[in-house]
């Protein structure tokens, strides 16, 4: 999620987050990213995201999990997480409150944080899944859409494999700014044997 841009079909914020740490390595609009900062295995610190460039020592969102989420909106505005209602509105706040409270999964039940790679699922299963679903738009292969630079592809399998928790989140919550379908309806574990599949898929 970003403040701005197609995701939420206005301007993104200009400069860098007053609440992202002096010693982060990333500036302007990205810093304002909720992943930039809690990772997206949601770990922060802990997770992924424990080094490297998108290092910032920030602890992830594992403890709000639970919480109201009444009490998440208020977070969100507070100093800490400086966001503005011309930044996300109040109404688009509760979909963002709701997924800390009630969304979030521990993404270490399919994939190593360290090397960040898949090590979980049933690929057989996870490929009847992919052809019967996300094929559709992403192709048999995974290659219909590319979002490379250059002469660099980024398919579907590219991204499995280099990023599975990015792709696990949008698996479940869909990619903003997109038309795309979620998984939030299947069992989970559709969602991991998916992702055991995806990582088998052609990167380039």
């Amino acid at each position: 999620m970003i403040c701005g841009g197609k995701p939420l079909d206005r301007d993104e914020p200009e400069g860098t987050n007053p609440a992202y740490p002096a010693s982060g390595k990333q500036s302007g609009a990205t810093t304002w990213r909720c992943k930039e900062c809690h990772g997206w295995d949601y770990r922060g610190k802990d997770g992924v995201y424990s080094g490297g460039s998108h290092f910032t020592g920030i602890i992830g969102i594992q403890g709000a999990q639970g919480q109201p989420e009444e009490y998440i909106m208020r977070t969100l505005r507070n100093e800490q997480h400086p966001y503005t209602p011309e930044m996300i509105s109040d109404v688009e706040l509760t979909r963002i409150a709701a997924f800390v409270s009630r969304g979030q999964i521990d993404m270490t039940t399919f994939m190593d944080t360290e090397t960040r790679k898949v090590n979980a699922g049933n690929a057989s299963r996870g490929r009847e899944v992919f052809q019967t679903t996300c094929a559709a738009c992403h192709g048999f292969d995974g290659r219909m859409l590319d979002w490379g630079n250059g002469d660099e592809s980024n398919f579907v399998g590219t991204e499995a494999v280099d990023v599975p928790d990015e792709v696990m989140h949008k698996v479940l919550s869909a990619h903003p700014g997109v038309q795309m379908i979620n998984l939030r309806a299947f069992p989970l574990q559709d969602a991991i044997d998916l992702m055991a599949y995806a990582a088998t898929l052609p990167t380039e």
